[in-house]
């Protein structure tokens, strides 16, 4: 009984200890940093394409600098690891996968290299995540047990 005992403690103990240890590895300073430089780098993009956008797209433009401006602050506020900093990337996320279409809309010579990377960097956030399709993997666990 006491080696149970014993047991469950080291157990106890040994999950603190990885949670610190993974909240440490989530919050690195390359990792925090590496995810700023990815923001911080698609708001540019967007700012240099509004110049070239017509009127009646500018709202969806400004939408998504605008999402990309609250997951930077939830970013720098709270860290990578935080829920709200998740939820805000997973709200990012859909937005670019769900404006591909706009983004091709208003592709000209002149923005073509920067939507490109706008849409790279975008990909490479949702991967980072584990977002690379619009639903999560409940979701589509769900409906795979639901259709089969």
């Amino acid at each position: 009984m006491r080696s149970l005992k014993n047991f469950s403690i080291f157990t106890f103990l040994l999950s603190i200890m990885l949670q610190a240890v993974c909240a440490q590895a989530d919050n690195s300073p390359f990792e925090v940093q590496k995810a700023r430089v990815q923001l911080v780098r698609q708001i540019f993009l967007l700012n240099q394409i509004q110049k070239d956008v017509e009127r009646q797209d500018l709202p969806r433009v400004y939408r998504l600098r605008k999402m990309s401006d609250e997951t930077l602050s939830s970013l720098d506020k709270n860290g990578i690891g935080n829920m709200e900093t998740i939820r805000d990337y997973q709200a990012l996320v859909l937005s670019y996968h769900y404006s591909s279409a706009l983004l091709n809309q208003i592709s000209t010579a002149r923005t073509l290299t920067n939507i490109q990377e706008i849409e790279s960097i975008s990909n490479t956030i949702s991967k980072n995540i584990g977002l690379e399709k619009p639903y999560t993997m409940v979701t589509e666990e769900t409906f795979r047990q639901i259709y089969d």
